[in-house]
């Protein structure tokens, strides 16, 4: 159980890197529909031939784990020659989407059939074994997150076929057998450390790689340029002007250019003309912070216009590590005036009281962790109203905040809205004074603030330098425009444009921080109009979530549904429909309280993927310790009522303790952060572990089946109600919902069904 269960996690976290490296598009939750669903199938599997598999459970035990190895051999031969998928859903690309989709769930149908055979085999020990499946799987979580980074997404699947090899050897009966495939097993173990250099995973990157490293967040890849460019500039720069370059791309995406402007530094006269140098020409000698340093752009500007200093901050260390000895020494001339730091931008924020001439991010965003799906891994927590406030007050008097971001305009009037709340108790002159605003070439715009208004001389030493330049003036204060971004500026009734304005730009907060979906739910005419948006421009479009939602249920009505009614057509024995609302309401309860935990532990922990291991983690170990001390309680039908309640109360605590932790604990050591944060989850993942468990001790052995494929597949519904519901009302309505559903769940069913 424990090497099957912690296999299949960390084969679900695989894919999510797989899916990020291969696709352009954004598929929300991919890899846990395609978990959730295969085990669902197999729980379906096992209860409709319950009777071929009862007189030899073993033997068909043996074989199941036989074939999850074999099904994960095949799957990830298949995905590593299967074609890139390169964006157009037509007939090609849907065929080549729909076959990622059936190998990623291959392993999940078979590995679930040896989980649901180790359930229902032995009903008096399913609720013991549960909890040692809940255990594996947050051990597989924290080993696969940190594999990753040392043996790249390869390594950690050939590391994986060793371990389920392990499992295919504890199960044979002749000795020889068993030392024949332990010696597979050791083998595979020893070759993952060198198998992702020599057998990289597909990426859609077309261009010559010339240097991989894997972290636990991504893969970065040093990436040939042709030709030469300058990003955010006014005016198209000849190639042959530009020095040296490589383009630092994050899973085939988030790219950022490397420049080698130490061996050249003539050449950086090239960034007076570019976006980078707006607000670094108004503040000579300033002291600059710069959030997401990327390829060093921000840094050079302002180097290039006297800056006395610069902190630069990057989440990824390869970016943080290529301007240090890891890399080709091109930003060596950056010298002591230049502290490049490795963390996450609102961390830096939180903890840094210093303040800046300039606080300065442009096009910070991770992509990459988007295209997978995986929300709790984007660094969309730089934009939420709350963090462009904390932006604010890191400046000194007079002191610049410059955000530059790319897509349409609805993105940058996003940004201005944002802005205008956070300004709200901040500014002292109306909006139109205390905002400049920028376009370049490249579709770029750059909104710089001024708290106390910028002065007669700064906007028209803006608008000459723009205009000798290139840039497009979108908005200087005193200057007439007719364009949407001064448009929305200068009105009277800001709030009245947002609401009449046809996409939805309303601020994002930290409850709800979806800054890049700019689709109502309320408006599903013009959501489907817009679905084959590229992810650059939008994401989490209602009519896809919603169609997503369709597909996943008319998937659970075939392999779930349709089968119990035939089942109970037959005159086969089918557990009650409140035993199956209970597991239902268990598994979509379970996913939301999850997901939302992880979203809200980010600000505490400093790093999005430390959120996902240490809560994903800290969760499952904790349910998994719940199941296995609740294993032999007996709950009355009066103390069911006590689980749902103190998961009540525990979510409580959450919500009104999580604020205070950020204030009080938020510049502690990382080892008590993440003490805080286990004490904050392991009452609620204690709680958690209690109903499954419970649940699985009230039915017969022919229903556990049914109720694993049910639980399964409730699940993969949950993770979607998540999405919409954190969307439309945020991540604390999502916690609530969800002790709602634990709650209903023990409402509904009276307790034990005999056979």
């Amino acid at each position: 159980m424990a090497l099957v269960a912690g296999s299949l996690l960390a084969w679900e976290i695989v894919l999510t890197r797989l899916a990020s490296l291969r696709y352009h598009f954004h598929f929300g939750f991919l890899a846990v529909t395609l978990g959730l669903l295969g085990m669902g199938a197999s729980g379906t599997l096992l209860a409709l031939s319950r009777t071929a598999w009862s007189s030899a459970p073993l033997s068909v035990l043996r074989l199941s784990t036989l074939l999850t190895l074999g099904s994960l051999l095949l799957s990830s031969l298949g995905l590593y020659v299967l074609p890139v998928h390169l964006g157009q859903m037509d007939m090609l690309g849907t065929t080549i989407f729909g076959a990622f989709c059936l190998l990623g769930m291959l392993p999940f149908l078979t590995g679930g059939v040896v989980v649901g055979l180790l359930l229902s085999a032995d009903p008096s020990r399913a609720s013991v074994r549960y909890g040692v499946d809940l255990l594996a799987a947050g051990a597989g979580c924290l080993i696969v997150l940190q594999a990753l980074a040392g043996l790249g997404a390869t390594g950690v699947l050939i590391g994986l076929i060793g371990v389920l090899t392990i499992a295919v050897a504890l199960q044979c009966r002749q000795n020889w057998r068993r030392w024949a495939w332990a010696g597979w097993a050791f083998a595979a173990l020893a070759v993952s450390p060198v198998a992702d250099s020599s057998f990289p995973a597909p990426s859609k990157i077309s261009r010559p790689v010339l240097q991989t490293t894997w972290t636990e967040l991504s893969r970065v890849d040093v990436v040939a340029v042709a030709p030469r460019r300058v990003r955010a500039s006014g005016r198209r720069v000849p190639p042959e002007a530009i020095p040296r370059q490589v383009e630092l791309m994050q899973d085939g995406s988030a790219s950022t250019l490397l420049t080698d402007y130490t061996q050249r530094p003539e050449a950086r006269v090239l960034l007076d003309g570019t976006l980078f140098s707006a607000s670094v020409r108004l503040r000579p000698q300033a002291r600059v912070l710069v959030i997401g340093s990327g390829g060093g752009d921000d840094v050079w500007a302002a180097l290039h216009h006297g800056a006395k200093h610069v902190r630069a901050v990057d989440l990824n260390p390869p970016m943080v590590d290529i301007h240090g000895s890891q890399g080709p020494g091109w930003t060596a001339a950056w010298g002591d005036r230049v502290d490049v730091v490795l963390g996450e931008g609102r961390h830096e924020l939180m903890t840094n009281d210093a303040k800046y001439s300039i606080v300065q991010m442009t096009g910070t965003d991770t992509w990459a962790a988007m295209s997978s799906g995986a929300y709790a891994l984007a660094e969309n927590y730089l934009y939420t109203t709350e963090a462009f406030g904390q932006m604010l007050d890191r400046l000194e008097p007079g002191g610049i905040l410059q955000i530059t971001r790319m897509a349409a305009e609805m993105e940058a009037l996003r940004v201005l809205a944002q802005l205008d709340a956070a300004l709200e108790e901040r500014r002292t002159v109306p909006l139109e004074q205390a905002l400049m605003v920028l376009g370049s070439l490249d579709h770029q715009v750059a909104s710089l603030v001024q708290p106390d208004g910028f002065s007669d001389a700064e906007v028209a030493a803006v608008s000459e330098w723009a205009l000798q330049v290139g840039l497009k003036v979108l908005h200087l204060p005193g200057k007439t425009d007719t364009g949407l971004v001064s448009t929305f500026i200068r009105s009277p009734d800001r709030a009245s444009f947002i609401e009449a304005f046809p996409r939805d730009i309303r601020p994002t907060w930290d409850d709800s921080p979806y800054f890049f979906s700019f689709s109502r739910w309320t408006q599903p005419q013009v959501a489907a109009a817009t679905m084959r948006e590229p992810s650059h421009i939008s994401q989490g479009n209602p009519a896809f979530v919603l169609g997503h939602l369709g597909l996943v249920l008319a998937g659970m009505g075939a392999a779930l549904l349709l089968p119990l009614f035939w089942a109970r057509g037959q005159g086969l024995q089918v557990p009650p429909w409140r035993g199956l609302a209970f597991f239902a309401l268990i598994g979509v309860g379970f996913i939301g309280v999850e997901l939302a935990l992880i979203q809200k532990l980010s600000l505490l922990l400093g790093h999005p993927l430390r959120s996902l291991s240490v809560t994903l983690a800290g969760l499952l170990l904790c349910t998994g310790l719940g199941a296995l001390v609740s294993s032999r309680w007996r709950l009355a039908s009066w103390r069911r009522i006590l689980v749902p309640l103190g998961l009540a109360l525990a979510v409580a605590v959450v919500l009104i303790g999580l604020p205070q932790a950020h204030s009080d604990l938020i510049r502690e050591p990382l080892w008590v952060r993440v003490a805080a944060a286990l004490v904050l989850l392991v009452p609620t993942g204690l709680l958690l572990g209690v109903p499954m468990a419970w649940g699985l001790r009230q039915v017969p052995p022919s229903a556990i089946p049914w109720m694993w494929a049910m639980n399964g597949m409730a699940t993969v519904v949950g993770c979607l109600l998540t999405v919409i519901l954190s969307m439309t009302n945020g991540f604390s309505m999502v916690l609530l919902v969800g002790v709602g559903c634990y709650a209903a769940a023990f409402g509904l069913w009276p307790g034990r069904v005999h056979e």
